[in-house]
């Protein structure tokens, strides 16, 4: 599945899939963003780097994946596996089960909801910016929030990844997933993303989703016959923390900190991988994470603290995630080598 001398990947995406936990923790307890400590110094929450850094790491592994992919299908199958059993059940869950439970209206009231079925098969189909269903309310929100009708929020970046996946396969199938086409993409959607042109591309998403996963493809073009070096890193670490002295963290951050991020993967002094080899536990977190987070929210009122909410939160979603991983996501990707025609 990964290179044998990538050691921290998966740590990576675990802290990344946390750090959008977090970031909701204080969205959903307090139902505003204010205190969360890094909207305060750098103007964006800890989860939006979070999603930054699932970009970066999609984007190197999904450039990996279609170059050593038997065919086409082959690739798309993987991608299928990776993305949509666990995706497709979160979102049965969370429309047949958890909304239920919580709005107060039966199935019966479901039912009868006008757009309830289109919007079912819609988002199993193509991924919602933002799930919601007309009528369907967790909880009463309070002030002027409406976070109560928000059944999943996360589902943006899903769509935008299976845009840029086809986008690869494209690139790939014209002879253009090289180097210097995904660098020419990596600086022009930096170049778009700073200017805040997010109304001039079909998904507004994209701009978001573009830099990150560019870059780390970049990077396993140019980089995959040479070594990360310390040095290097601390040097794009050093010109992150100057973009954030100039107000620019945000929106530099996905360029910057590709290479410390990838090198970090296949750093050799440490391995903390090592707890993790058995169970991926990221893609759980994200997906299972805002409706168990809503839940708890609905059960418990409001009054609590984004930290004291985050530490209630973490248990059940890692335990959910658990769960995602051993009975959805790991038996979908033992099936990986169907379409496959020759060993990679």
């Amino acid at each position: 599945m990964l290179d044998g001398k990538v050691k921290n990947v998966a740590c990576i995406r675990l802290l990344a899939a946390l750090s959008v936990v977090f970031s909701h923790s204080f969205l959903i307890a307090e139902s505003t963003e204010d205190n969360e400590p890094l909207q305060r110094i750098t103007g964006e929450v800890l989860g939006i780097y979070g999603v930054f850094v699932f970009f970066i790491v999609s984007g190197y592994f999904v450039t990996r994946s279609c170059l050593l992919s038997t065919s086409p299908g082959h690739y798309l199958w993987k991608r299928f596996l990776r993305i949509y059993p666990a995706y497709g059940v979160s979102l049965l869950i969370t429309i047949l089960l958890i909304a239920p439970l919580l709005s107060g209206l039966s199935f019966s009231d479901l039912n009868g909801i006008s757009n309830f079925w289109p919007t079912v098969v819609r988002n199993l189909l193509i991924p919602a910016d933002v799930l919601m269903i007309d009528g369907v309310e967790l909880y009463q929100s309070s002030g002027d929030s409406d976070l109560g009708i928000v059944l999943n929020p996360v589902y943006w970046t899903i769509k935008i990844e299976i845009i840029l996946y086809l986008f690869v396969l494209f690139l790939c199938a014209f002879k253009l997933l090289n180097r210097w086409v995904t660098l020419m993409l990596c600086i022009t959607s930096t170049v778009l993303f700073s200017l805040e042109w997010y109304s001039t591309v079909p998904h507004w998403g994209l701009l978001f989703g573009m830099p990150g996963f560019f870059a780390g493809s970049f990077l396993y073009l140019f980089m995959k016959d040479k070594e990360y070096t310390m040095n290097l890193s601390v040097a794009f670490l050093v010109l992150t923390m100057i973009a954030g002295c100039l107000g620019m963290a945000p929106k530099l951050f996905p360029v910057l900190v590709a290479y410390p991020v990838i090198a970090l993967g296949f750093t050799k002094s440490r391995d903390l991988d090592k707890p993790l080899r058995s169970i991926d536990l990221s893609y759980g977190i994200y997906v299972f994470g805002w409706p168990i987070q809503q839940s708890l929210r609905a059960i418990c009122g409001d009054g609590m603290s984004g930290w004291s909410f985050f530490a209630m939160s973490v248990p059940p979603i890692l335990a959910a995630s658990a769960i995602s991983w051993f009975l959805i996501e790991k038996p979908s990707l033992s099936l990986k080598s169907r379409f496959q025609t020759r060993a990679e």
